[in-house]
């Protein structure tokens, strides 16, 4: 495979005529000596190159003063440099400095004979300047005649974490089958260069620490690990990254391929692991992180374990943290088991009807339940168990909000007003969808109807789960005010949304918050406001680490990114039409993200599809918003094709729907154009004026400068109150002022009114 220059390790490299000795240090694989045989390549330095490896003690020896006398040479390479061999001559040869040749030495560490006087005139080059980033990556496939597309470099760079050997091997590879297989490649290069330079103490106890998901020092303790295996962590950790820790929790953990590599060794030398992992579920019990503990016991299949835990924290959704394993716990546990533990049972149906949205095996459970709960044979009080049956099966009926009520309104009754066991007050109430109306609207006219329903009867919800879901009413009015075009009334009623909402600590409600105030920015093009929303989910996104909620501020963030055109700040799976971790609400709306980026990169093939199937599934779940976003990228596909006929006909469809709720801003964002190119064929005379208050600025080739200053006029802002709020001189507004006239070929601020204000 062809090299590329290494710019960053070369810049350092050139400094070395300063240097009468260079240590370049490492572990092996990151391609020292091919490094640093390309930079020497096309220099005049007449240079030695000493391979330490095929030479006895004796004769490097010999060789080195031999090399260092003749006076032939401007530098010595010391390939390999290891086990002191000539601490003692380099020493002597730099005390007595009588030559003027330089030393390189390719070492895997800074050797022992480097003292703070030879810190002086030695320079130091790790090996992590030899480090592969993005660009690298793409550099080398390229001279290599690989074609790769981004997520296969991100991919690499995942596996690998930039190790030299590691990129190489995966990009011939690619080059070959045009697949990759990270395991098959990596894991012969990890035993070479990392397994196999370890002692086997520290082998076996790297292994034993690929058991648990992360570990920190009290776990290497709990393990029996030498703790001495921290020199060899934090070795891996400086230069092959494959090692990673977390300063807040102090929490080590590997790579996912690494880990796997170490899994497969710990196998083959521990044929019964049990007792490692009833260790671990201890540990991690006494710590409190039950979750982890849940993960060891599920490995040794202590099903009535799991069972008394799920008992002991009902109220605790592990589902949002790893829907995969208690998607198998749930599978694995006997039936039979559930009958003691009446809570984890109910916490099981809430999962698989919730967060694993697995309805089928949900209701397997719940009839197993009600026949248990019916023939007397579960302890507790019925009716609070029932009680709690009526709370999951309001979740079931998700998105009917009227038949949702009903049950909350059951719920509360059978449990005597007491708080529910189950009813997590941290549940993603949102189902992870930062638009809130767009769950539940399911009909044209019923938006109004779904806001009354939350105003009076949702305080039953409240109630039994401790607050849950505080908030929603005030966001469900501020969407509504977003969507028929009241955009500063919507940003007053968002706010105090947020701030209820914080107080509860629903942070869901607080993303769906922060969302519909940066599209009212948008709308009434305050760019302070919409960077302070992105700002703020940003921190939020700092503070949380729920999955589907991550994934609902990335959806909240990419919509925001699209609409100002900022397509590459997109979320990497958004951009790639991935699935992220989902609840089902979010799934549709995941979909409208998408085809939204789809449209701005103009790629109409995939959005063809995307449209397809968000239409037919919002018919199916009855979600008028998911609707309306189809008919408008098919109203896309239409303008694009030029075929008008269909276009007209989606367009009315559209306005059938939105009108009778007065939705408008949908429209605004994605089909104003279309719908504009079209006006004279509809009607709806409140929906065009503000579609006119709306045409885009920029189709008359604004600067940045120019369009603030539009938007300040149009706002009625004198010229003394223009400079005050763009910290600009009176006069230096007043010739902007007569750029942009002469610009748009008008002559006064009336004029420009009218331009944009029809």
């Amino acid at each position: 495979m062809r090299q590329i220059a290494r710019k960053q390790f070369n810049s350092m490299l050139k400094h070395m005529v300063s240097y009468p000795l260079i240590c370049i240090y490492g572990p092996d694989g990151f391609g020292k000596t091919t490094a640093v045989a390309s930079f020497l390549h096309n220099r005049k330095e007449r240079c030695c190159w000493i391979h330490m490896h095929k030479k006895n003690r004796k004769q490097l020896g010999e060789i080195f003063q031999k090399s260092i006398e003749s006076g032939r040479y401007d530098i010595i390479i010391l390939d390999q440099y290891r086990n002191h061999i000539l601490d003692r001559q380099i020493m002597e040869v730099y005390e007595r400095r009588e030559h003027s040749c330089r030393l390189i030495l390719l070492a895997s560490g800074i050797p022992s004979f480097f003292n703070s006087e030879l810190y002086r005139w030695a320079l130091l080059i790790p090996t992590t300047m030899l480090r592969f980033q993005f660009a690298d990556v793409q550099k080398l496939a390229a001279v290599n005649q690989i074609c790769i597309d981004e997520r296969e470099v991100r991919d690499i760079l995942r596996a690998t974490c930039g190790w030299t050997v590691g990129v190489h091997a995966l990009l011939e590879e690619y080059g070959a089958v045009r697949t990759l297989h990270p395991d098959m490649q990596l894991f012969p290069l990890f035993d070479v260069y990392i397994y196999r330079q370890l002692n086997q103490a520290q082998r076996q106890s790297l292994a034993v620490l690929s058991v648990p998901e992360h570990f920190n020092t009290q776990l290497i303790e709990a393990l029996c690990v030498d703790t001495g295996i921290m020199k060899i962590l934090t070795w891996m950790m400086n230069f092959h990254w494959f090692v990673q820790a977390d300063r807040a929790t102090r929490h080590f953990t590997y790579t996912p391929i690494f880990r796997d590599f170490l899994y497969d060794k710990f196998l083959t030398y521990e044929k019964n692991p049990s007792h490692l992992y009833r260790k671990i579920a201890d540990y991690y019990e006494s710590s409190g992180d039950i979750l982890n503990c849940l993960r060891q016991l599920y490995l040794l299949k202590d099903y009535k374990k799991i069972l008394q835990l799920l008992e002991l924290y009902e109220s605790k959704n592990f589902a949002d943290y790893d829907a995969d394993l208690m998607r198998n716990i749930y599978q694995m546990v006997p039936m039979e088991l559930y009958v003691d533990y009446p809570y984890a049972w109910l916490h099981a149906i809430m999962d698989n009807f919730n967060n694993l949205q697995d309805i089928f095996y949900g209701k397997q459970l719940l009839e197993g339940f009600l026949h248990a709960l019916q023939s007397g044979c579960l302890h507790g009080d019925e009716k609070l168990l029932q009680g709690e049956v009526e709370l999951i099966l309001a979740y079931s009926r998700y998105n009917n909000l009227h038949e949702m009520s009903r049950y909350f309104k059951r719920s509360k009754t059978l449990l005597r007003n007491q708080t529910s066991r189950i009813g997590n007050p941290e549940i993603i109430s949102t189902f992870g969808s930062p638009h809130n109306l767009f769950l539940y609207h399911r009909k044209p006219g019923d938006i109004q109807r779904i806001i009354n329903i939350i105003h009076k009867d949702l305080h039953y919800y409240y109630e039994i789960t401790n607050n849950s879901n505080g908030g929603l009413k005030e966001q469900a009015a501020a969407e509504q005010q977003l969507e028929s075009g009241r955009f500063t009334e919507s940003i007053h009623t968002a706010w105090e949304a947020y701030y209820i909402a914080e107080h509860y600590r629903q942070k869901w409600i607080c993303v769906s918050s922060l969302f519909t105030i940066g599209r009212a920015a948008y709308h009434l093009r305050d760019q302070t406001l919409l960077q302070f929303v992105h700002q703020q989910l940003s921190a939020l996104r700092e503070k949380v680490t729920l999955p589907p909620l991550l994934s609902e501020i990335d959806l909240a963030q990419a919509y925001l990114y699209i609409l100002s055109d900022q397509c590459e700040s997109v979320a990497e799976w958004i951009r790639e039409g991935r699935e992220g971790d989902l609840l089902q609400g979010a799934i549709l709306y995941s979909s409208v993200v998408y085809g939204m980026y789809l449209i701005k990169i103009r790629n109409y093939a995939k959005l063809r599809v995307v449209a397809s199937l968000l239409e037919s599934q919002s018919h199916e779940t009855r979600q008028m918003f998911g609707m309306i976003y189809a008919l408008l990228f098919h109203c896309i596909l239409m303008n694009a094709e030029n075929q008008q006929d269909m276009l007209l006909e989606d367009v009315r469809h559209i306005i059938k729907i939105c009108q009778p709720d007065g939705i408008m801003t949908v429209i605004l964002e994605i089909g104003k154009d279309v719908f504009l190119s079209c006006s004279n064929s509809w009607k709806w005379r409140k929906l065009k004026r503000l579609l006119e208050e709306h045409r885009d600025y920029n189709s008359y080739g604004l600067t940045e400068r120019e369009l603030e200053l539009v938007d300040y006029v149009l706002k009625g802002y004198s010229r003394k109150e223009m400079a005050e709020v763009s910290g600009l001189r009176e006069n230096t507004i007043a010739s902007y002022m007569k750029k942009l006239y002469r610009k748009l070929d008008i002559h006064n601020r009336r004029e420009l009114k009218k331009m944009f204000m029809k």
